[in-house]
């Protein structure tokens, strides 16, 4: 292959909608690493903490539904902040609310 052949590839992938989103994903998440590395959060985890800060007291269903998480995942998230939330009690469980 020459370098032709590598630039008529290119430009077929760049019609393809598949592939610009996973690109799209790719930049997001490393602009993202970049400007949040100092708060150690993921894009999930930022995701639901904006969700609790914007809608004060949902419980985990309603939260993992705003953010289309599935429970259990929901669960994990949580219990990963709430470990690093320094000396707070621990936020609300299944039936009680978020305070992360």
């Amino acid at each position: 292959m020459n370098d032709d052949d590598d630039a008529a590839d290119y430009r077929v992938l760049m019609r393809r909608p598949g592939f610009l989103v996973r690109r799209l994903r790719q930049i997001h998440l490393a602009l993202f690493a970049e400007e949040c590395a100092a708060f150690e959060l993921t894009p999930v985890q930022y995701g639901i903490m904006t969700a609790i800060r914007q809608q004060p007291g949902l419980d985990q269903m309603r939260l993992g539904e705003q953010v289309r998480i599935d429970h259990a995942t929901i669960a994990d998230v949580l219990a990963r902040l709430e470990k690093t939330r320094s000396g707070d009690a621990p936020a609300g469980r299944r039936a009680g609310t978020n305070g992360v």
